[in-house]
Parts: structure tokens; sequence; C-alpha cells
């Protein structure tokens, strides 16, 4: 269902037509895929369901990785990650290595 949902969203016509247009994808475009990937999962689609949930440990892995450097004073300082756009680029500030 995944597949075929993403497919058509495209306009490509095979699954091996995805590898030409990842290859020019942006971070955007391939993000704008995501209410089709929750919607799908939501209807109990495994694969769907192992994208969003894999992400989802992705996401909980980097929040608590810039938690711990911003704890520690790397990036200047405490920061309310609640703030908006200015903290979350502070966040991803501190995460660069």
């Amino acid at each position: 269902a995944l597949e075929r949902r993403i497919l058509r969203r495209l306009g490509l016509k095979e699954p091996n037509d995805l590898i030409g247009w990842m290859a020019n994808a942006g971070k955007g475009d391939i993000a704008a895929l995501a209410p089709i990937v929750f919607e799908v999962a939501a209807k109990s689609d495994q694969t769907a369901s192992q994208v969003v949930s894999e992400t989802v440990e992705i996401l909980a892995t980097d929040a608590v990785a810039c938690a711990r450097r911003l704890r520690s004073g790397v990036g200047g300082g405490s920061v309310d990650l609640r703030r908006g756009p200015e903290s979350r680029c502070q966040c991803r500030a501190a995460l660069m290595p």
C-alpha cells in the first residue's frame, strides 16, 4: 500500500523510478511524503508502521543527544527548546561535531 501511494503521489510508474527521484530530491521533498506514511501506517500497514517507528527512535535519540550536549554547556549554555526555530537552530549547532 505504501509503495503504491508514494509512486502515485510522485507520478512514478515503478519502484526503480524512486532511485532517480531520490537522487534529485531534497530533504523537503522527502519530508513531504510523511503525511502519506502516517496515513498508511494508521491503516496498519506494516512497512509504513516500521518507517514511523524507526524514525521516532532516530528523533528521540537525536533529542536526547542534543539535550545532553546543551546541558554540558556545548553551544554556549542552556537553551529552552520550546522557544521555536531559534532554539532548534542552536540545538542543531550543538549536535554538530
